[in-house]
């Protein structure tokens, strides 16, 4: 198996995560930004190469390793909104908007949700997917983490987003783009996980990404 690096420099910044008060019993039910999408059951896997848009969702397998052995689920992924934005607005996104300078942001509204038999004490994950430029490459992103390299997927970039409890299957978040003069239009799913500075070119997805378009 051969390896190479995958992606373009991580950009690393500590998300601001507006997030939404506790209700009481008779207040009313918030109206999301984004209604969740219908999905009852899994559909079937989509296949390497494939393009989607808005609002559609892609079917992909993940499978995470427990104490007890490996599982795999079905976990669908949909891209919501792409909203480019100003260098003006990176306070409103990171707490260090001074470390941003020269790139513009994108913010990329995402939802998914897993199915699948997840083992007592644990939470549902998600799969990863990465920003990209209207020819394809990947963009760089906002990171929580540079050593560890994670998306903040509490993040919402002041939408209403659906609020995700412990042991939920449903994940809405954003994702910061950071474009550096090109076109960011969406994600792709590429197999590869976003802790991974090396990647595994063998996986199908790695060749051909499963792409999402706004």
């Amino acid at each position: 198996m051969s390896v190479r690096r995958r992606l373009p420099a991580l950009i690393a910044a500590l998300a601001v995560a507006a997030t939404v008060s506790g209700c009481s019993a008779l207040a009313p039910t918030p109206v999301l930004d984004f209604p969740l999408l219908d999905a009852e059951s899994a559909g079937s896997v989509t296949p390497p190469g494939t393009e989607l848009g808005l609002d559609e969702f892609g079917w992909l397998e993940d499978t995470q390793s427990y104490v007890d052995g490996d599982v795999t689920f079905t976990v669908g992924v949909a891209l919501r909104a792409v909203e480019p934005l100003t260098e003006s607005d990176w306070p409103d996104l990171v707490e260090n908007p001074e470390e941003f300078a020269g790139y513009s942001p994108v913010v990329l509204i995402v939802e998914q949700r897993v199915f699948g038999e997840v083992p007592e004490g644990y939470s549902p994950e998600g799969v990863d997917v990465f920003p990209i430029y209207a020819d394809g490459s990947t963009a760089p992103y906002v990171v929580v983490d540079f050593a560890l390299g994670y998306v903040d997927q509490n993040a919402t970039c002041g939408h209403l987003l659906y609020e995700t409890e412990a042991f939920d299957p449903i994940f809405q978040y954003c994702l910061i783009g950071a474009s550096e003069g090109g076109e960011i239009v969406g994600v792709q799913f590429d197999g590869q996980d976003v802790t991974q500075f090396l990647a595994d070119d063998d996986d199908p997805y790695y060749a051909a990404p499963v792409v999402w378009r706004g």
